[in-house]
């Protein structure tokens, strides 16, 4: 039964080469697209899951305006006085 139900399918995806080739086509990209967002969601919620107070970690990023562009960009490196700074206006750091 199983033997005619396989025959039969494959002579209807046969008949119909290139509906069978943009379906088949179309299932693989979403499949390697669902697979790549995973990856990059796991990758991005893998850092700093040793610490045992994770969701108390922030990171503090720098703001740059650039006057010629109309663009605003952003920085991992802060001023040297901010840490000072932070420690005095939040004494809880």
């Amino acid at each position: 039964m199983f033997k005619n139900y396989f025959k039969t399918a494959f002579r209807s995806l046969t008949r119909n080469r290139n509906y069978t080739i943009i379906n088949i086509a179309g299932l693989a990209v979403g499949i390697a697209v669902c697979m790549i967002i995973f990856m990059i969601i796991q990758y991005q919620t893998s850092f700093d899951t040793f610490h045992s107070k994770k969701d108390r970690i922030y990171r503090v990023l720098t703001e740059y305006h650039h006057t010629d562009a109309a663009n605003i960009s952003y920085g991992k490196n802060v001023p040297f006085p901010m840490p000072a700074g932070l420690k005095a206006a939040f004494p809880q750091l």
